[in-house]
């Protein structure tokens, strides 16, 4: 009698050899500005990469990228505070809903976050720039639901340096 053979959770939505950008925008972040409320500010912004590896690893598809995010806040243009986060990603692509349209996945960073202060030299500190970084890991989970066979919208909550919530476009290829 022949084993029976597993069959994979992986869809038609990410596999092996599968590449995604994401284009998104935080909605929940955890900046800290520091330097009091008001002033205009500029949401964690992200863009990132998933490529699918044709690795077979149990029933789903592992995927490798990176990220970079950006935000900042300022006051008038005397005070600039802001934040970027290089990062290398990891996911696995599990077929959670069984559809070819959705894209279901979770997976960790692993990056380096810099936030710099800048004041002009019209405030009575005189001229400031100091930045300072640190390395940074975040968990993450998210779903993506394509609309078309290359264009789509996610969703991710994640534990990262900037953003827990990040909703976005992707481009499939």
């Amino acid at each position: 009698m022949a084993p029976t053979a597993t069959k994979r959770k992986t869809s038609a939505a990410f596999e092996g050899g599968t590449n995604v950008v994401n284009l998104g925008i935080g909605l929940l972040d955890n900046l800290d500005f520091g330097y009091g409320s008001g002033g205009s500010t500029l949401k964690p912004i992200t863009i990132s990469y998933d490529r699918g590896l044709t690795a077979e690893v149990g029933p789903g598809t592992i995927g490798v990228g990176g990220l970079i995010s950006y935000a900042h806040r300022k006051w008038d243009d005397d005070l600039k505070v802001s934040f970027m986060y290089f990062a290398a990603k990891g996911t696995y692509h599990y077929d959670l809903l069984q559809n070819d349209q959705i894209d279901t996945y979770g997976g960790l960073t692993l990056g380096y976050a810099r936030t710099s202060v800048k004041w002009d030299e019209d405030t009575m500190l005189g001229d400031y720039d100091a930045s300072e970084g640190e390395v940074k890991v975040g968990f993450l989970v998210g779903a993506r639901y394509f609309f078309t066979e290359q264009f789509g919208g996610f969703i991710e909550l994640e534990t990262g340096p900037m953003s827990h919530l990040s909703l976005g476009l992707s481009t499939r290829f």
